[in-house]
């Protein structure tokens, strides 16, 4: 066997091992956060708009690497707490362009409710 390939079979064995681990630290950090907490997508979408100031709402999607549709439904989610607004393009009606809202400035120098920094603070 090529060392290419025997490389490439070691790297299909550790694929769904690596994705098994996503999942059981994606489970954990949540299961961490207080009950009505920030989810760990919720915080990276927040830090990319805190990061690099208004997106449109598609350019959020593929940053997070995530279908719109999804994105929608986590937008609702930051919108509810009012820590994101959402706007129409100016020049393109069927566009929105997201921003981190004031609330959510002022939150984001503070720590976020459900993250293990605002626990110790308790």
């Amino acid at each position: 066997m090529l060392m290419t390939e025997a490389r490439t079979d070691d790297e299909q064995r550790l694929l769904p091992l690596l994705d098994y681990l996503a999942r059981v630290g994606r489970r954990a950090a949540e299961a961490s956060m207080a009950p009505g907490g920030l989810r760990p997508r919720h915080l990276i979408a927040l830090k990319l708009l805190h990061e690099h100031g208004s997106l449109s709402q598609q350019a959020l999607a593929e940053a997070l690497s995530l279908d719109p549709s999804n994105v929608v439904g986590l937008l609702n989610d930051l919108e509810e707490r009012r820590l994101i607004t959402r706007r129409r393009h100016p020049e393109d009606r069927r566009r929105h362009i997201v921003e981190v809202s004031p609330v959510g400035r002022k939150s984001w120098s503070s720590p976020m409710p459900g993250s293990a920094a605002s626990k110790t603070n308790c």
